[in-house]
Parts: structure tokens; sequence; C-alpha cells
């Protein structure tokens, strides 16, 4: 059972305008359904900016909570990607999601002329109050849906996992013992088209192996906990950008903004948009 919504948004309709309030549920809704007809879920109402959605029925899914948490990670990709154009225009809205699994009463309700149907029972309430506890780009599950994603990883698997990544992590602090700031390039590539990565992929291996024949060098950090910064700094020959990364050690945010300002200052790039976004 997944419940999503957008945070802020009572405030937002209160105070926008009407036109404004329904082209933003617009570009949401419209996310929103490409994202659950591609993992194959039943959407059980829209209620606003609200939308619950469940699986395993009435299609039986074996792999029915990664579907729904593969799901819910793309629509917050999806949604962060949209709030940045909101917030361009002064609307600034979060999303969060909530993610239980258990047992429900499915079926028809309503009365003649009007039947929906709906699913009944705790894990309902669940996911909602999971969903309301999420802040902004958190995706929340319950402890047994963690269970069931368990069931694919053994518990030597995972603490193999987590003592690379705290091996990682004293390998950085030890380099950043002599040096203030790590740069590498921003991505391996030039920027792709849209969807080429996309969450939603059944092929799990081939997920991985595209997001680190672009991406191989942000992810490490996003591991190790250390702040980053990416700065588009270069441009292709056909006018896309070409960023670098910026790396320093733990908790020195301070170091990473001050630079950043420098090369900004130095090299600006508020201006420099690519043909296809001008």
């Amino acid at each position: 059972m997944v419940f999503c919504d957008l945070r802020g948004f009572t405030a937002f309709s209160e105070s926008a305008e009407p036109e404004d309030v329904m082209q933003v549920l617009r570009e949401y809704h419209e996310a929103l359904g490409l994202r659950i007809t591609e993992a194959e879920g039943t959407l059980e109402r829209f209620t606003g900016d609200g939308v619950m959605v469940f699986f395993n029925d009435p299609v039986e899914q074996d792999d029915h909570v990664g579907r729904a948490l593969r799901m819910g990670l793309a629509l917050r990709s999806d949604v962060a990607v949209l709030a940045l154009r909101w917030g361009s225009l002064g609307h600034r809205l979060g999303f969060g999601v909530g993610i239980a699994t258990g047992y429900a009463t499915m079926g028809r309700i309503g009365f003649e002329g009007r039947v929906d149907y709906a699913a009944v029972g705790s894990v309902v309430n669940l996911a909602a109050r999971l969903c309301g506890e999420a802040g902004d780009g958190s995706v929340l599950l319950s402890p047994r849906a963690y269970a069931k994603l368990g069931d694919r990883v053994t518990a030597a698997d995972y603490v193999r996992a987590t003592q690379a990544a705290h091996r990682l992590s004293r390998q950085m602090a030890a380099f950043h013992a002599s040096a203030d700031v790590l740069l590498t390039p921003g991505l391996a590539t030039l920027p792709v088209k849209l969807g080429w990565i996309d969450m939603m992929m059944n092929d799990l291996e081939e997920y991985w192996r595209r997001v680190f024949t672009f991406s191989p060098f942000t992810v490490w950090f996003n591991l190790t906990g250390q702040p980053a910064l990416v700065l588009p700094l270069g441009r292709s020959a056909e006018g896309l950008p070409v960023s670098v990364q910026l790396v320093a050690r733990f908790g020195d945010e301070a170091t990473l903004f001050r630079l950043g300002a420098q090369l900004e200052a130095a090299r600006p790039w508020f201006d420099r948009k690519p043909a296809l976004a001008a």
C-alpha cells in the first residue's frame, strides 16, 4: 500500500491563483500516472495532491514491495525536478511517500450509480500515517515492508556492504587529513537523454551499469556522507554543460560554499544555456 502527497500544498492552494493550483496538479498527476503504470500498480484514488496506490491486487505480484519502493523512489526524483520549476515560479512544494504491506479487505464499495474498487484495513491507515510522517524527499517503509525486501538480501550481505561503506569513509577521512578538497569530473559522459537511467527498470544490473557509466564519481560521496558540490564550469561543442565535482572533509560545507562562490564569480554560468533550453 502506497500513499504519497505534496508537502506545503494546502498553504499553496489557499494563497495561489486557481489556475496555478490546477497547473501544478496536472503536472504532478501526469508524473504519478506514468510511474504507477510502469510499476503496474492499481490507483485507488486521487484526493487533490494525495494519492493511494496498491500492489498485488487484483493481479498477484511476487515483487510487490519492490515495485512499490521503486515507484516511490522514481516519483521522488520526478517530483524533485518538477519542484525546481515550481520553485522558480514562487511555489515551495515538497513530496513524501509512505509504504506499508499487510492484509487488507479488497472489494467494491459505494452506492448505486457510483462504485469504486477499494482497500480497507489497518495497513491502509499505516501507509497513510507513514506518508504523513515522511519529510520532504523521504520514502518511509513499515517494518514488515522492510522485512519483505530483506528476503532478497542475507544478513551476511548486509554486513559486508556496511563494512565496505565504513572502510571507504575511513579512507576518505585519511585523505582529507592532508587535503582540503578532492577534485573529480562531475560526470563520465555528456548529459544523457531523459529516461536512459530509469529506476523502474526490471533489470537491476543494467540499471546500475548505466548509473556507473554515466556518474561513477558522485555516488561514492552519497555513501560516505561527505559534502560535495558539482559545478557546470565547462561546455561541450554542442553547448551541453560539462561539470566538475568538489568534495570536502566531513562537516566542512563552508569550504565548498566559499570555493564555489569564487569559481562562479570567475566563470559565471547562470545565463549559459544549451540551444535546446534557450
